[in-house]
């Protein structure tokens, strides 16, 4: 019974992605009201998505290299810099008042 919930979760997963990609698409092709708020929407929301994805990544990644640290695991240095570094982008993204394309950012980047 396990391995039919899984089955019919996957059809479902594809299922709707199937549709959303089908509101993309018409977006992309009609100019319809409903269809443009929708695909809006749908965009706001994946990208809501992403950023909680990408926070919980990184904090994941902070949380482990501090444990490394705190326990004095072998190259523990190394995870001091990655530490040190995220927080130096991090720390230079909050002071650029010029957003993404300011100098410092530009700096940082290239």
């Amino acid at each position: 019974m396990g391995k039919r919930r899984v089955v019919s979760a996957n059809y479902l997963i594809i299922l709707v992605t199937a549709v959303c990609l089908s509101i993309l698409g018409l977006d992309r092709l009609a100019d319809v009201p409903m269809v443009r708020f929708t695909a809006n929407q749908l965009l706001a929301g994946t990208l809501l998505l992403a950023t909680f994805g990408l926070l919980a990544g990184i904090f994941n990644l902070l949380y482990i290299h501090a444990q490394r640290i705190w326990r004095g695991r072998p190259e523990w240095s190394m995870s001091l810099v990655l530490i040190g570094v995220a927080l130096a982008v991090f720390s230079v993204g909050m002071v650029e008042t010029s957003g993404a394309f300011g100098p410092l950012m530009q700096w940082v980047f290239h």
